[in-house]
């Protein structure tokens, strides 16, 4: 080890710190400095005095004051050695400025001695703080400016000789120098300490931008290799980032996409539904957060159709505003195409199942209906025959025939209705519906399909049982469940055996412990559930058809041309709605099916069927009807003039575009047949409006669910009424539609 290596692991060992805050180690470090240095010089300047002294230069008092520095100093610095730095501190200041006052004394105010006093105020400030500085500041001003006044006071006696003034200047050198120097040296262990955390700094900023660096590329390089689409867009919808997969998937390469905007490029403007595309993007802009997921139709560059499942996340600026959106996407069309398929054969196995219910009642269907038509025909045959002989003032009579024909109509009409609803095809759609009433649809037709060696019972519950349901789907059910207890009861029985028996449906309400659900059912839980029982006296059935009873294809009819779908259909659908069916049969006693759907108990629904009014209501204006029926259109004339009306009536649209053509401002309302030949009602409609905008038009058609009444009414037709119906009803769709409108 070197001389300069020897001196440096020395003065680290004297002044080595023991406070672990760097600032305070500072101060800790700066006080032994000081003391070891104020000690040497103290030390050199007793010798000189000494020296001087010896040859009379310097007076004895200044040498005993030079002497008693040296033990207060190296006291100081023993002080700071053993922890007690702070004390150490004040030593050295305190020495000086005492020096200060010293010299001012002896040398007159005009000495020069401030320099003293800035050296004590820079220790101070050095070894103490700021703080501390402004009360060495303080008390230097005070001192000096009291030595101030004694002076002008004559209160001290001036000293003025040449070993004075010599010792003064040899004093305040010294001092200032050695204040100069410990300054340097606390500046350049201040500039050090700075350059040290510049380059800490420096070190760590390269550090971190390494880091950022590197995680950037493994961003970069994750979104890149990912099987899937990752784009960013900005908030006008144009895209600012096209991941590989992106560009492989959609085809377009990212120097062809980025700045274009996603709509018509990558998401049509409206899906093959018609889904209005632009205006959900807009949507999504506009407020990202409530899309943080969505599925929606996109197109790739060629035009193909495909459908993506999206998840899209804001990005924000520093300020927390929004900036771009960040949409990660994966390909589901065959999962979509897949699904709709499923639905499609779902949809497919349950209109299947319909037609096999239509077409077991059909026998009992046709019975019931030349019951109806006996009724209609012989009650308008008979006011024939008092019409020919003249005596129709049998009003009695008359009215009787009437009525019998009227309510027989009637019954044909809410049989064909009841037909319509459960043969049609439509989406699943649950809404709460009443199990009293939907069940006595079924059992209206059950009673006037079944044969009559079957008794129907209905034992309905006394409020209404509300439950979320596919109003036509449960009818489905019920129905199902009705015929296969009468098959139990007839066809399935042995040759031999009589056929019939009771078929008894009761609707309860029912409190279901989660622990008396089927342990086939999952997601079972408790609560209050309406209970539909169905319970017949046929063949009945052993264990092992019980078990196998709701397996798809799995038929007990096989002569009777059975599918199997029935029971399998309302098991899936009654496990949808969140219930369960159980089951309990005996070998030729019955079975009995119980339903538990879960129940609304707070709910209420009302599904009143209006009744037709029975007066016509009178009112004035022209009537253009248009029908290709030409009895439909004679009844609809006569009804319509005897209510007060003047009717125009067409046999086609083309006569009946014409008609309104030339008459449009005395026509008041146009009553339109929806299905004609040659010129359809929608096709008729549209040409009306062509002519009046304003045209008031009652669309009319068998069947009410026919789509063209929905776009008709679209289109601006005014009403609807569904045939057949009465002069009475007639005249008040008329009357309101008119009032409504004038």
């Amino acid at each position: 080890m070197g001389p300069k290596n020897r001196i440096s692991a020395f003065m680290g060992k004297i002044t080595g710190t023991t406070s672990g805050n760097p600032d305070t180690a500072l101060m800790e470090y700066m006080t032994k400095t000081v003391l070891i240095v104020l000690t040497l010089v103290s030390a050199s300047f007793s010798i000189i005095s000494m020296a001087g002294w010896i040859f009379n230069i310097i007076p004895g008092d200044t040498v005993l004051i030079l002497l008693s520095m040296n033990p207060l100093f190296i006291t100081g610095w023993l002080l700071a050695r053993h922890g007690y730095w702070r004390l150490g501190s004040l030593i050295p200041p305190t020495l000086i400025f005492s020096s200060a006052v010293y010299g001012n004394y002896i040398g007159g105010i005009d000495a020069p001695a401030m320099l003293l006093y800035v050296t004590a105020i820079i220790l101070v400030a050095m070894l103490r703080g700021i703080r501390d500085m402004y009360w060495a500041l303080f008390f230097s001003l005070a001192s000096y400016l009291g030595l101030g006044v004694a002076h002008h006071l004559h209160i001290i006696e001036q000293m003025r000789s040449g070993k004075t003034v010599f010792m003064n200047r040899i004093t305040v050198t010294i001092s200032v120098i050695t204040g100069i120097t410990l300054l340097v040296r606390f500046l350049i262990i201040q500039f050090r300490k700075a350059l040290d955390q510049a380059r800490s700094e420096i070190r760590e900023r390269r550090v971190v931008e390494e880091e950022l660096r590197v995680s950037e590329k493994k961003y970069r390089d994750l979104v890149q290799s990912a099987n899937s689409i990752i784009i960013r867009i900005n908030m006008r919808g144009e895209v600012t980032f096209w991941n590989e997969f992106a560009e492989s998937f959609f085809g377009f390469r990212s120097d062809e996409i980025m700045g274009r905007n996603v709509v018509g490029t990558i998401v049509p403007e409206s899906d093959m539904a018609g889904t209005n595309l632009k205006l959900m993007m807009e949507n999504i802009l506009k407020n990202p957060e409530s899309f943080r997921s969505n599925e929606n139709e996109n197109m790739t560059r060629d035009g193909n159709r495909v459908w993506i499942a999206w998840a899209n996340r804001p990005i924000l600026d520093l300020q927390g505003n929004f900036q771009e959106i960040l949409c990660v996407g994966n390909d589901i069309t065959e999962r979509k195409r897949a699904h709709e398929e499923k639905e499609k054969m779902q949809d497919q196995l349950i209109h299947a199942q319909k037609m096999e219910a239509i077409g077991t009642l059909t026998s009992g269907l046709a019975h019931d209906f030349n019951n109806i038509l006996s009724g209609i025909m012989g009650s308008l045959s008979l006011l024939d025959n008092l019409l020919k002989k003249e005596t129709i003032n049998r009003r009695d009579k008359s009215d009787n025939y009437i009525r019998t024909a009227l309510e027989s109509s009637r019954r044909a009409s809410d049989m064909i209705r009841q037909l319509l609803l459960l043969s049609r095809k439509q989406d699943i759609s649950l809404e709460p519906i009443d199990i009293n009433e939907s069940l006595s649809h079924v059992i209206n037709i059950c009673m006037n399909s079944f044969p009559k060696s079957i008794t129907v019972n209905a034992q309905y519950s006394e409020k209404p049982t509300i439950v979320m349901a596919d109003s036509i789907l449960i009818e489905q059910i019920f129905l199902n469940f009705c015929v296969n207890a009468s098959h139990s009861m007839t066809v399935m029985r042995n040759p031999g055996n009589a056929e019939g028996g009771d078929l008894t449906v009761t609707v309860s309400s029912a409190q279901i412990h989660e622990e008396e659900w089927p342990q086939s059912h999952e997601n079972s839980h408790g609560g209050r559930f309406a209970a539909i029982e169905f319970s017949d006296t046929g063949i009945g059935m052993d264990k092992e058809t019980q078990e196998r009873i709701f397996e798809p294809f799995y038929t007990m009819k096989k002569n009777e041309g059975g599918t199997g779908l029935g029971l399998s259909i309302a098991y899936g659908f009654v496990s949808r709605l969140g219930g369960f069916i159980k089951v309990k049969s005996a070998i030729s006693k019955g079975s009995t099916f119980t339903i538990f759907l879960p129940e609304l108990s707070d709910k209420t629904v009302c599904r009143e069927r209006m009744e037709a009014p029975k007066d016509l209501i009178s009112g004035h204006g022209t009537i253009l009807v248009i029908d290709d029926e030409p009895f439909v259109r004679d009844v609809a004339g006569d009804s319509l003039t005897s209510c007060g009306y003047e009717v125009i009536t067409a046999h086609d649209g083309m006569s009946g575009i014409s008609m309104y053509r030339e008459r449009r401002e005395s026509i008041d309302a146009v009553l339109l047949d929806i299905s004609m030949p040659y010129m359809s009602g929608l096709e008729v409609l549209g040409k009306l409006k062509e002519i009046n905008e304003s045209v008031v038009v009652i669309l009319s058609s068998g069947y009410s669910d026919d789509p063209r009444v929905s776009a008709g009414l679209e289109q601006g037709a005014a009403g609807f009424i569904r045939k057949p119906y009465t002069a009475g009803e007639l005249s008040s769709c008329i009357y309101e539609i008119l009032h409504k409108h004038r």
